[in-house]
């Protein structure tokens, strides 16, 4: 047999071997449609280390597991009562067959975590919505972006976990100690929050949308920048918090109600204007009234879909948009004069004669939309899409395009910056239209 054909040979076999001992898990006494390896449960038993195994169903209960590597593994039904798996690193494991806090899908095989040792674990994007996680010690943990939506931790120990961008919508964490924790970015909205303690923690930046924490203790944490928009803070202790930047919610006289935006709640004699903290108006559904009688300058629009609607001259400038949709938009001649923008679509919008000076739409998408004759002078378009955009006679002087992607944009007659001089990281203008008429062929080095 020729030599390549004996190698092909025998790595197909180990494929075959590695594979042939996988079967249908058990889970609540029936097969499912998920698989278990023998092999791979020998292999952790022996070297504590089983990447992207498939243990679905295993029986783990009560093994000392601490500093195992099951970094992607499949755990679905797995039995983890009382297994000690401290400083082990779980990382994109999967508790469960289907992750239902995400889609809403009936969930059939679910791990077993109960008097699970958690402490140190690396459970980084793992899926745990829905679990019951209430008393668990999870001290130092690393839980950055996990999903924990629904899931229920209360009177759980999370002191210096890191929580970073982790996902606790609707989650129920009463009395629950997250002193000293990391929760940069993240999103708390309408979690149960009553009695928390945030002492010292990282909040930077949070959602905590109609979040109820009344009782909560927040001394000296830092929520700097978080939205607090609706939240219930009767009796929390603000003692040395730092809230500069901190949104509320407090609605004037001439406003409408929206029910899933009413007011912020804080504790009585409470002054947020002398803590920092910055008043926004959440306005009516634009897609329901006349944009035109509503004032949207320094306004916070969160989460609004205005596609296709007609803006036409409406005055954005200084607003804050935060993952709003204007695809196929009119917003000719409209004034987004140092509005920052933050996960906003503009896909085919039509930007004509717009004032965009100074704006912030650093990462977002404008591929195929019609900026001509806009005014972009100081505006931070690094890392943006304008793939196909019309940038016909745009004013781009002064903007920051650092890795900005300009494929096929048309920049007939535009004023653009000075970017040839430098040569870190300069915008794509593969079959770009330049300002001279020229059809540029390639980016510049």
């Amino acid at each position: 047999m020729p030599l390549k054909a004996l190698i092909a040979a025998i790595s197909l076999a180990s494929l075959v071997s590695s594979c042939s001992d996988e079967v249908s898990a058990i889970c609540d006494g029936k097969k499912s449609s998920i698989l278990y390896s023998e092999s791979h449960y020998k292999q952790l038993l022996k070297t504590k280390n089983c990447q992207e195994c498939k243990l679905n169903g295993a029986d783990l209960s009560n093994l000392d597991l601490t500093g195992a590597n099951l970094n992607g593994t499949e755990l679905a039904g797995a039995n983890l009562s009382g297994t000690k798996l401290t400083g082990a690193n779980l990382s994109r494991v999967k508790f469960k067959d289907r992750d239902g806090g995400w889609f809403g899908t009936e969930t059939t095989c679910t791990a077993n975590l109960k008097g699970a040792d958690l402490r140190q674990a690396n459970l980084r994007q793992a899926g745990l919505s829905g679990f019951d996680l209430s008393g668990f010690d999870l001290r130092g943990a690393n839980l950055e972006k996990a999903n924990l939506w629904g899931t229920d931790l209360s009177f759980a120990n999370l002191s210096n976990a890191n929580l970073n961008s982790v996902y606790l919508r609707d989650a129920k964490l009463l009395e629950t100690n997250l002193s000293s924790a990391s929760l940069f970015k993240a999103n708390l909205r309408s979690a149960e929050l009553i009695s928390v303690n945030f002492e010292r923690a990282d909040l930077r930046e949070a959602n905590l949308l109609n979040a109820r924490s009344r009782s909560a203790n927040f001394k000296q944490a830092n929520l700097e920048g978080a939205d607090l928009r609706g939240a219930d803070l009767t009796d929390a202790n603000f003692k040395k918090t730092n809230l500069k930047g901190a949104t509320y919610r407090k609605a004037r006289a001439l406003e409408k109600e929206r029910e899933e935006y009413p007011d912020t709640d804080f504790p009585q004699g409470f002054e947020p204007e002398k803590a920092g903290m910055i008043r926004v108006e959440i306005t009516p559904d634009l897609s329901k009234v006349d944009p035109r009688k509503i004032n949207l300058k320094e306004k916070y629009l969160y989460q609004e879909n205005l596609d296709g609607l007609d803006l036409n001259g409406l005055d954005f400038s200084r607003a804050k948009l935060s993952e709003v949709s204007l695809v196929e938009t009119n917003l000719s001649n409209t004034n987004f004069s140092h509005a920052v923008l933050n996960k906003v679509s503009l896909v085919r919008a039509n930007l004509s004669g717009a004032n965009l000076s100074g704006a912030d739409l650093a990462g977002e998408n404008l591929q195929n939309a019609n900026l001509s004759h806009a005014n972009l002078q100081r505006a931070n378009l690094q890392r943006a899409n304008l793939q196909g955009a019309n940038l016909e006679q745009a004013d781009l002087s002064e903007s920051q395009l650092y890795n900005a992607d300009l494929t096929g944009a048309n920049l007939l007659g535009a004023t653009l910056p000075d970017y040839t001089n430098n040569f870190f990281n300069p915008p794509k203008l593969d079959n770009a239209i330049m300002p001279d008429g020229t059809i540029h062929q390639e980016s510049p080095q």
